[in-house]
């Protein structure tokens, strides 16, 4: 009898169950739908709430983004400008310490070349002095005009030639040159110097004492130095015609007939 009891509870409450189960069911899928068609309400709200926005509220939403990009934009290009600007800066101011720099180069090259032609001019100088000419700016000028060079008062490569050429004689004390001996009959010729027996080719002392004499009689640089002019001059007087006071062969054949014609005794 329990048995049969129990049973019938449990027939009874599976019959029950099931209803309540169906029911369950039905108002889940219920909720689901009520949601989805929510959701597609409110998307059609808001796409209806677009479509009916102001024109001129959405152009002028459109404008401030633009100007909001232009604005990010131009401060993308204001900081590269200051890059840009900043690294023209730094490179004008390299260049600036390398002109700097080259010009002190410039000026101590400047000063050197100066201190060097101040030092070579004075040398010149100093040689044309020793060629007989006086120690001044005008001495290139007397020299040039002397020797026939084209007067420019610049020390030219034709005067500075002209100055070698002289000082490098082998007519000058210290030297032995075979035409020397020549040299030294005409000075004899012409009375500067006697010679106790017959000249060598060596140029002493006695020769360049000689020379001087003649240079400074005949108008001369005096230089001790038998240079193109000095030698013209000495040849044209010891092979011309004879005159007072010159020592020549022919000087005593001209007396004999003097004599002899009642002109000398």
């Amino acid at each position: 009898m329990k048995k049969l009891l129990i049973t019938l509870l449990l027939l009874f409450f599976v019959i029950l169950g099931s209803p309540l189960l169906v029911l369950a069911e039905d108002n889940e899928s219920l909720n689901e739908t009520e949601t989805k068609t929510q959701e597609k309400n409110n998307q059609v709200d808001q796409e209806s709430e677009l479509n009916t926005e102001d024109p001129a509220e959405v152009e002028e939403s459109r404008k401030l983004g633009e100007v909001n990009s232009y604005s990010n934009s131009g401060s993308e290009n204001e900081s590269m400008n200051q890059e840009k600007s900043e690294i023209f800066d730094s490179q004008q101011s390299e260049r600036t310490d390398e002109s700097e720099q080259e010009q002190e180069v410039r000026t101590l090259n400047s000063n050197e070349s100066e201190s060097q032609f101040e030092n070579s001019n004075q040398e010149f100088l100093e040689e044309l002095e020793a060629l007989g000419f006086e120690n001044n700016e005008s001495s290139i000028q007397s020299f040039q005009s002397y020797y026939g060079v084209e007067v420019t008062g610049v020390a030219n490569e034709a005067t500075v030639e002209k100055i070698e050429e002289i000082l490098s004689s082998p007519f000058q004390e210290g030297k032995s040159y075979e035409e020397s001996v020549e040299l030294k009959e005409y000075l004899e010729i012409l009375g500067y110097v006697s010679w106790d027996s017959d000249p060598t080719d060596y140029f002493g002392s006695s020769t360049e004492e000689a020379v001087r004499e003649f240079q400074e009689a005949e108008g001369l640089p005096v230089t001790g130095i038998i240079e193109p002019n000095t030698r013209d001059r000495l040849e044209e007087l010891a092979t011309g015609p004879l005159s007072y006071g010159m020592y020549r062969e022919d000087a005593v054949a001209l007396k004999e007939n003097l004599n002899k014609l009642g002109f000398t005794s």
